[in-house]
């Protein structure tokens, strides 16, 4: 993967340069480029330097910070983005295997209990596709009491709510899932998200689903939702 822009350690730079004139340090930030962007300088090519360089004078001192045509600093930075680039594609590529697993398990169970999810859409929502006491279960019974004690109404989870709060616990702690849907709630009691701006009609296990990430971003500093300092702090934690 290629990167556009690489990381500046003002302090290095500056040691790195003491004495240097400025030709000489405008010099030595044209090949930093450069290496950035090639691999290496042309260190063996003088006249190709002096191109790249726009110096006709002296360039020994600044050559001097590319031993081999390389500056170690540089390969330091390079090295740190190349690992960075590696662990993001491992992540993004488990996100998406999780994604397709999600969809593969959905249209499976779609297509093998066709007529029973009719019959609980239909006739008896009222029914709880989970076992009592598990977590499920547990946690839509947590999300029905803040629905009714916003609208007064039973909330009525279907087949696919629980398929979706399975998987949600299967990669996250159960604290943290039912603090997201807090942060939902409380979301779409103020409307204060462009995804909630249709109230407590958004309250739903799919939006919590779907909108997992954007939940923390919509928190501006704690101003939505009335959430504290501490309670935003703790929500992002490990994910900026």
């Amino acid at each position: 993967m290629k990167h556009f822009y690489f990381p500046f350690y003002p302090d290095r730079f500056i040691v790195g340069t003491v004495g240097f004139s400025p030709t000489e340090v405008g010099s030595y930030i044209k090949l930093l480029c450069y290496q950035f962007d090639k691999g290496s300088i042309p260190y063996k090519d003088v006249d190709n330097i002096r191109i790249i360089t726009g110096f006709d004078g002296d360039l020994k001192r600044v050559l001097g910070k590319f031993p081999g045509g390389r500056n170690k600093t540089m390969l330091d930075v390079q090295e740190y983005l190349a690992s960075k680039s590696k662990k993001a594609r491992r992540s993004a590529n488990k996100r998406w295997q999780c994604e397709r697993n999600t969809n593969a398990m959905l249209s499976k169970s779609k297509s093998k209990s066709k007529s029973k999810l009719l019959n609980i859409n239909n006739k008896s929502k009222e029914k709880t596709p989970a076992k009592a006491g598990t977590p499920q279960a547990e946690f839509v019974d947590n999300w029905s009491k803040l629905y009714q004690s916003e609208t007064g109404k039973l909330f009525k989870a279907d087949q696919k709510d629980y398929i979706l709060i399975a998987q949600l616990l299967k990669r996250f702690e159960f604290p943290e899932v039912l603090s997201r849907a807090k942060l939902l709630f409380e979301l779409c009691q103020k409307r204060s998200a462009w995804f909630t701006k249709g109230g407590m009609a958004d309250f739903t296990i799919g939006k919590l689903s779907s909108q997992w990430n954007s939940l923390i971003k919509g928190v501006d500093d704690g101003k939505q939702a009335g959430l504290s300092q501490s309670e935003i702090e703790k929500f992002m934690h490990g994910r900026k």
